[in-house]
């Protein structure tokens, strides 16, 4: 199914700026330095709305998740009921699966 183009994407991004992450190739190898107080990192590849993303966030709370969504328009959504939630250890990478070696390191 195709994803219908959101209105005002770029704003309602922009309110939820503290869970996207803007350059992930910074953070390879750090991420858990960057945001510490968290036990390991939890991947998810395809997040899409982000309902399995919240849920899984809220449920593990001492891991750090993070979503990467190549769709922008699905994934705002996601950022959106993250923030709502007051969720803090979720962040999303706007990015393609096929590029996760330069943002995350082996292990």
């Amino acid at each position: 199914m195709r994803m219908r183009k959101k209105p005002n994407l770029g704003p309602r991004m922009e309110r939820c700026a503290e869970v996207l992450i803007d350059d992930p190739a910074a953070l390879r190898g750090r991420w858990l330095e960057e945001f510490p107080g968290h036990g390991g990192l939890l991947l998810e590849l395809g997040c899409g709305k982000g309902r399995f993303t919240v849920g899984t966030a809220e449920s593990n709370p001492d891991m750090l998740l993070v979503a990467v969504e190549r769709v922008a328009d699905a994934m705002v959504v996601g950022m959106e009921r993250a923030c709502e939630a007051g969720i803090k250890n979720v962040r999303f990478i706007d990015g393609d699966v096929r590029k996760l070696a330069g943002m995350f390191d082996k292990g």
